[in-house]
């Protein structure tokens, strides 16, 4: 009896020992799969943290190169802007010293050689540019010119005194065409701005200032303005030497003689197309 009890008793000791390591592995790999998943929530966590500091910090050296691409993009555009105005702005002032208007029809490349050219003597440039402008504007751009002007209704009662300064040039009368297109240059500014009375010169002024205001950069309108200032509209005394050769009121008030020729002609037409221009194209818009 002491041995069969002496059995049950260990088998059942071995059979509870048992259970209780099935518990305890069940146990085990529960808390082990509580602690892999806890593990790989706090992975996924930190991955995803991770990830949005790499983004933001990829998007923050994104945005930087972009900002520093940028301003290195706008700093070579003022430089590029800067050389183009200096540029323009010593050739419109070689122009202007050489007695020539500036036209819309000279180009930014024309401008550069001409700018380049400024290391020659003054005479010489002076004849080199005379000769330049004189082919450039020849017969055939100036008939152009006279067909532009038709198209403009404001100076529709001028076309045929400007028909006759035209035909002049093109025929070789210089003194005829001078003349005729420089005194034009007031009636458009009065009648662009239904001017009546007697113009002074202060009010010739402030049409210019109106119809052309002031910019920051030295640009067509104000080389022009300049231009029309100093050497068409200065003033002259006569006897003295004249200041300029396409002096408005040094050749209508008859103290220039010798204004009578091909080049003083063709300023005077680009003279008078820029007038128009300014003057004529507010009335239209």
């Amino acid at each position: 009896m002491c041995d069969i009890f002496k059995y049950k008793e260990s088998t059942d000791y071995d059979i509870n020992e048992q259970k209780w390591i099935e518990l305890q592995s069940r146990e085990l790999e529960k808390q082990k799969k509580q602690l892999m998943s806890l593990l790989e929530k706090e992975f996924e966590k930190q991955k995803q943290e991770l990830w949005v500091e790499l983004k933001e910090e990829a998007d923050k050296r994104r945005k930087d190169s972009w900002d520093q691409l940028k301003k290195e993009h706008e700093r070579r555009n003022s430089e590029l802007i800067n050389q183009l105005n200096t540029r323009l702005e010593k050739f419109y002032e070689m122009m202007r010293e050489l007695g020539w208007p500036p036209h819309g029809e000279m180009n930014v490349a024309e401008a550069k050689r001409i700018v380049e050219a400024d290391i020659i003597e003054k005479e010489e440039l002076e004849n080199m540019i005379n000769d330049y402008y004189l082919r450039k504007f020849n017969v055939e751009v100036v008939s152009s010119f006279l067909v532009k002007w038709k198209e403009n209704k404001i100076i529709e009662k001028r076309i045929p005194i400007l028909e006759q300064a035209i035909s002049a040039h093109i025929s070789g009368n210089y003194f005829l065409s001078v003349c005729v297109l420089l005194s034009q240059l007031e009636g458009i500014i009065a009648y662009s701005e239904s001017h009546t009375g007697q113009m002074r010169g202060s009010q010739m002024l402030g049409y210019l200032d109106k119809a052309i205001p002031e910019n920051d950069a030295y640009d067509f309108g104000y080389a022009y303005k300049k231009f029309f200032i100093d050497k068409i509209y200065c003033g002259f005394k006569h006897g003295e030497r004249i200041g300029s050769p396409i002096s408005r009121h040094a050749i209508l008030h008859g103290a220039d003689v010798d204004f009578g020729t091909e080049v003083n002609s063709l300023k005077a037409i680009l003279i008078f197309d820029n007038l128009l221009y300014f003057f004529t194209k507010k009335v239209i818009d």
